[in-house]
């Protein structure tokens, strides 16, 4: 009994190992040789294939090699924009930065000469107020007058 367990059994895996060969798709047996592989210059095709192959796969790598150094150029382009566009703004700054230093400078001075010129007219117009002296002689009697004046001023525009 067990011998013709395995006799079956050995059937059974003949059979399906014989006729799965034949349900295999030609795309899987391509490169399988066949009885007539020798004869009709079977090698010579399958070197072409491989060749071919070979061709395919150096052309993928350069397709990717050149996008790969596509980017690799448009992002060196792009970061050379950036430190121009850096570059460009600092020394725009600087620029304006000058400028607002002079301007500084020209307001300084001239505060300074306005203050100058305020202080001077400040200092006329207190020489005038302090000292008005008329000096009259006569004969015998020397006098002095002083005269003061003060200004007033009206806030009000209500004035009569």
């Amino acid at each position: 009994m067990i011998f013709f367990h395995i006799q079956a059994y050995l059937m059974a895996f003949f059979f399906i190992f014989d006729f799965s060969i034949g349900f295999i798709p030609d795309s899987n047996n391509k490169f399988v040789p066949s009885k007539n592989f020798y004869e009709n210059g079977g090698i010579l095709n399958f070197e072409n294939d491989i060749n071919n192959e070979e061709r395919k796969k150096r052309r993928i790598y350069n397709s990717l090699k050149t996008i790969r150094e596509n980017r690799q150029r448009i992002k060196q382009r792009r970061e050379a924009e950036a430190k121009r566009r850096r570059e460009r703004k600092k020394i725009i700054k600087n620029v304006n930065q000058g400028i607002h230093n002079k301007r500084l400078e020209n307001n300084k001075k001239t505060e300074k000469i306005r203050r100058e010129l305020r202080e001077k007219k400040k200092h006329r117009e207190l020489e005038k107020r302090k000292s008005t002296r008329l000096f009259t002689r006569s004969s015998t009697l020397t006098t002095t007058t002083t005269v003061s004046t003060t200004v007033s001023t009206n806030s009000s525009n209500n004035s009569p």
